[in-house]
């Protein structure tokens, strides 16, 4: 195809060839980098999770789980349609099998949510609205209760309050490597955590120390681009 073409033509060519190939080489190492450092970052992930390992798994997690209007909502929403449906049958004619189902499937569920209780031996909550909506309530505090006390018990543990501070720290090192890109960082957290933490803290107070004495944000940017060297720790500003 290039044999009508003049020299000129064919070095033309043959640049835009070379610049085609050398910016497919530069995204695909681009691509590589970015694989690099989300590899990197869940590899710093799961060494942490793996320190930690021997912590017991905090119970009830979810503040939703510990919350008595959502328990009482879920409750409600498992019992009342059985409630509903169980009347309903009670009002046809000759159909005692099907008002007996409905009737087992109604207080399968109370036992299954542990309504079957001698605090409401007294009560007609199948059959009255009042009594069926006070052990609602009651339930759904009795629910809170529990697991509350069972969060504060593992929240008192000392294996996990040292985990909890760790986590803290870890999430600060972590947010701030994924915000910043940070590669330098990242490297030095998969070694040693603490000092990639240490770090940072370290470049944020000279920042913050520079800003006080009314040193510009651009003679900051300055210096974080010639690198600060204080005691063998480079702070790179990001």
């Amino acid at each position: 195809m290039t044999d009508g073409m003049s020299r000129e033509q064919k070095a033309s060519i043959a640049f835009q060839n070379e610049e085609a190939n050398r910016k497919a080489s530069v995204e695909k190492e681009a691509l590589a980098n970015q694989k690099k450092f989300a590899d990197d970052l869940l590899q710093m992930m799961s060494d942490f999770d793996k320190k930690w390992k021997h912590v017991p798994k905090e119970p009830f997690s979810d503040p939703n789980s510990r919350n008595s209007v959502l328990i009482r909502e879920k409750h409600e929403s498992i019992l009342k349609p059985l409630r509903v449906r169980y009347h309903a049958e009670q009002q046809k004619w000759f159909n005692g099998s099907s008002t007996r189902k409905a009737l087992q499937e109604f207080n399968d569920a109370l036992k299954r949510l542990r309504y079957d209780r001698d605090d409401f031996k007294e009560l007609d909550i199948l059959n009255n609205d009042d009594h069926f909506h006070y052990s609602l309530n009651w339930m759904a505090d009795f629910y809170v209760a529990g697991r509350e006390r069972k969060h504060k018990e593992w929240q008192d543990d000392n294996s996990v309050k040292s985990y909890l501070k760790a986590k803290k720290d870890f999430d600060e090192l972590y947010v701030y490597i994924q915000k910043t890109g940070n590669v330098e960082l990242l490297r030095d957290a998969l070694r040693n955590p603490v000092h990639a933490l240490q770090k940072i803290r370290d470049a944020k107070k000279i920042k913050e120390t520079t800003m006080e004495r009314g040193i510009s944000k651009e003679k900051i940017i300055s210096m974080g681009k010639k690198k600060i060297v204080n005691n063998g720790i480079i702070y790179v500003y990001t």
